[in-house]
């Protein structure tokens, strides 16, 4: 049987930091489908992609996504939202080095730089976004994120990041 983990993106005041923030199960109750982000995984292969991805890139301000729990702030969501849309369009520009990290090259290039160009889904991938383990997914992910960056940039909110498991 497949370990799965899960993981929470959302924007808000700092008023709705939790005191004692330690991983997903801190903010869960906060979270609401219509603004936040969840991802699940099989075998932490999200969490793992993404921290293998930010250090062959050297980015640095998006490491938190390889942490059980982050709150990122002004300038830090400034940063995190720069280099996030960068590594989006040198996705775009060269995928080969994201199939070569993945080893998943059964997926047509063409549907992934569909899938970097989408509009971001925040509800969850439809159908054609991937399952959880895939460079889809990571697409999905990875627009979506950066929807939730720009969203607390420019309304002044902190994001709150957790996951469930260790990393």
């Amino acid at each position: 049987m497949a370990s799965y983990r899960a993981s929470i993106t959302m924007a808000r005041t700092r008023a709705h930091v939790p005191a004692n923030f330690s991983d997903l199960s801190d903010i869960q109750d906060l979270f609401c489908g219509a603004t936040d982000l969840a991802t699940v995984s099989r075998r932490g292969w999200l969490s793992d992609v993404c921290g293998q991805l930010f250090e062959m890139y050297g980015l640095e301000p998006l490491a938190y996504l390889s942490r059980s729990a982050a709150v990122i702030e002004s300038d830090a969501v400034r940063a995190a939202s720069d280099q996030l849309a960068q590594l989006i369009e040198k996705i775009r520009l060269d995928p080969d080095p994201l199939y070569t990290l993945t080893g998943q090259t059964a997926f047509p290039v063409d549907e992934l730089l569909a899938n970097l160009q989408k509009p971001a889904n925040l509800a969850g991938p439809t159908r054609d976004e991937g399952d959880g383990d895939d460079v889809l997914y990571l697409a999905w992910f990875l627009r979506a994120h950066l929807a939730i960056l720009e969203h607390a940039q420019t309304s002044g909110y902190v994001v709150l990041y957790g996951q469930t498991g260790e990393n």
